[in-house]
């Protein structure tokens, strides 16, 4: 099997997994989850968040570096299922955590396309969870292309995360369908986009994958800053997170100079340079307006 083909197929199993996980099997889930706390030990957590990102933004390292605080228990994708009531499921995990600190990922096509009454007002979604006692924190990754390659080759290896202690699986590579590319980076921009317009008016501490989250020296600074917004206790942060995806393109991508011709053709070329940053495009500052906290 070609590894484009072996693409393609690994493509079209995940589109049918995502399909099945976020359309059918959210509301017996949700059954479940309310029949299960009639037994559990339930408690009020006394701070709230959520972060806010598209995938391969480093959300799971952030969650795993702020789970490191002993007080806090950072949820995974809890809405990635369709659910009746949303915000009560979010309570019921919330009260069934026994944190004093409560967080979970949101993933900005979970309000675009999965919540239905979030898909209604995106904004009202939001400003409802802020009404809950949740304060948001937004990731974001400033290289579009890098995170969509990043998705591919997770698509292609089926292998989203890995741990420093788990055995190192043989290099994989992979053969950039340039179409699927230009949709990545074409969706990926239009969701960001949206997380823009929707957090311009909310409260919100902001947190870039490159500036905060890359370098392993960065990740004190980014809790500290991060459980000040929050009024938490700082605690050292610790991740077992390793990377997959090589940093550079012609070490996994075997069509590498195929794809920087073809993306250096196209209205993503800036995404080449040294600077991540649209010059058509003010919502891409390199220099992000950020929350001022103490």
């Amino acid at each position: 099997m070609s590894n484009s083909t072996e693409y393609k197929k690994a493509d079209l199993i995940w589109d049918i997994k995502y399909s099945i996980s976020s359309f059918l099997l959210g509301f017996p889930k949700e059954l479940m989850l309310y029949a299960k706390s009639i037994f559990t030990k339930k408690s009020t957590p006394t701070n709230k968040f959520v972060i806010l990102s598209t995938g391969r933004t480093g959300s799971t390292l952030l969650v795993s570096l702020l789970n490191s605080n002993p007080d806090v228990f950072c949820d995974g994708e809890i809405l990635k299922h369709r659910y009746f009531n949303p915000l009560k499921v979010l309570n019921t995990h919330a009260q069934q955590s026994n944190k004093k600190i409560y967080g979970f990922k949101l993933l900005t096509h979970h309000i675009k396309d999965v919540q239905w009454e979030a898909k209604r007002n995106h904004e009202q979604f939001l400003r409802k969870l802020v009404a809950d006692g949740y304060k948001i924190i937004y990731l974001e990754r400033k290289h579009r292309l890098d995170q969509c390659l990043s998705m591919m080759y997770a698509i292609l290896r089926n292998d989203w995360h890995k741990k420093r202690n788990h055995k190192t699986t043989a290099k994989k590579e992979m053969t950039v369908d340039l179409d699927n590319l230009d949709w990545w980076m074409n969706g990926f921009e239009e969701l960001n986009q949206l997380e823009k317009q929707i957090l311009q008016n909310i409260p919100h501490v902001h947190v870039v994958y490159e500036d905060d989250l890359s370098n392993p020296d960065m990740h004190m600074r980014t809790v500290k800053r991060i459980c000040n917004f929050l009024e938490i206790e700082v605690t050292p942060p610790k991740t077992s997170l390793r990377k997959i995806t090589p940093k550079r393109y012609e070490d996994y991508i075997t069509n590498a100079k195929e794809m920087i011709a073809h993306i250096q053709k196209g209205k993503f070329a800036y995404y080449l340079s040294n600077n991540t940053s649209n010059p058509q495009n003010t919502n891409h500052s390199t220099n992000p307006i950020r929350l001022k906290t103490n």
